[in-house]
């Protein structure tokens, strides 16, 4: 050990000043990168705990971890917030319980050390947080519009099928907190409904339903003739589907129990009439038939009863009428009368009667 120091001495003393310096220099920056890399391996790793913060949610997110003695770390912008990613799950379970953030999660779900990441995540884990996650990122994306406060979207995703006539479409549920006193206009729900629709693959627009949380329902206009047309006819298909599939549902459960599983197969193709039909008859009863009615009876009886005038006797002409020497002759017998007579007028009035059937579009 003594020679080994003696050699070292030696070995110091035959340097240059020059290389002395250089010397310690090597050994003061070995040393340095010794501590460095120590004190980098003793920093824990940080995960992505939320993004695209609202500067309100941020806020509200940073207090509650300074109160729970969390480290964090947050980006220059103030929307994105890093935690030890061992304490991800943890941070974000105390923050659900004090309703943070009010916009949910987003895509950070899917960040390494989040909850997407985590090993031996079955299927159906993986598309509901695929789910929630675009849930939260279409929250987030709404409440950027101006008057909007909180926002929370429902997505109704069904099961792909192997059929297409059989696949169910997908639906969606807003629920909106507006500022005091605001209401969206319909230019403002038509584009949250349409910001809907392009983010998820087969929803149309007229399946989201959007309410404030007051209960109100928006019901958006259609833009134009040629939409509404649009939706009418998806409607008539959406009809014509659910027939077939619940038709189709209730023969195949009839020959299973006849047949066994899997024994039969079953199709089935609607067509449906979707033209309206309006019809409206008159019906006549004729007269005397049953069914008519008389509107009006007029009836006249005329009766005379009394002494008849008396006979006319005497030669005719101007002599026999003459007042002077005019000879007298002998009264013809008195004789009665006897006169009746009767009038009836009536009347009918022709009986109709006015059918209208108006036949409902969707018969099979």
């Amino acid at each position: 050990m003594a020679d080994l120091r003696e050699r070292a001495q030696e070995l110091w003393g035959q340097l240059a000043p020059w290389q002395r310096f250089v010397g310690v220099g090597v050994i003061l920056s070995i040393i340095g990168l010794l501590v460095v890399l120590g004190l980098w391996m003793q920093e824990p790793t940080y995960g992505t705990l939320y993004r695209d913060l609202s500067e309100r949610d941020a806020a509200a997110i940073v207090n509650e971890l300074e109160a729970q003695g969390i480290p964090y770390r947050l980006s220059p912008d103030g929307g994105t917030i890093e935690t030890p990613a061992d304490q991800i799950p943890a941070a974000r379970l105390k923050l659900a319980a004090k309703n943070l953030p009010q916009g949910g999660t987003g895509y950070e779900l899917f960040d390494q050390g989040g909850l997407g990441g985590a090993l031996g995540m079955t299927e159906f884990m993986q598309e509901m947080t695929r789910q929630r996650a675009l849930e939260g990122e279409l929250a987030r994306s709404i409440m950027t519009i101006e008057g909007v406060e909180a926002a929370r979207v429902h997505l109704a995703l069904p099961e792909k099928s192997l059929f297409a006539e059989q696949q169910q479409p997908p639906t969606a549920s807003v629920v909106l907190k507006t500022a005091p006193g605001v209401r969206l206009s319909t230019n403002q729900v038509q584009a949250v409904r349409f910001l809907i629709a392009n983010s998820v693959e087969g929803l149309e627009p007229v399946n989201i339903s959007i309410v404030d949380v007051e209960g109100n329902l928006y019901d958006a206009p259609l833009v134009d003739e040629e939409a509404k047309l649009a939706v009418a006819t998806a409607n008539q298909i959406q009809a014509e589907s659910q027939f077939e599939a619940q038709t189709q549902r209730d023969l195949q459960a009839m020959l299973t129990q006849v047949l066994g599983p899997n024994k039969a197969v079953v199709r089935v193709n609607v067509e449906m009439n979707w033209d309206a039909e309006e019809i409206e008859s008159t019906e006549v009863a004729p007269e005397g038939q049953v069914g008519s009615v008389a509107r009006s009876t007029q009836q006249e009886e005329e009766s005379w009863t009394g002494a008849a005038g008396a006979a006319a006797a005497g030669v005719p002409g101007v002599d026999s009428n003459a007042p002077v020497d005019a000879p007298t002759y002998p009264e013809g017998e008195s004789s009665t009368g006897d006169y009746q007579r009767r009038k009836i007028v009536t009347e009918y009035e022709v009986s109709s009667m006015k059918v209208r059937r108006v036949k409902r579009p969707g018969s099979v």
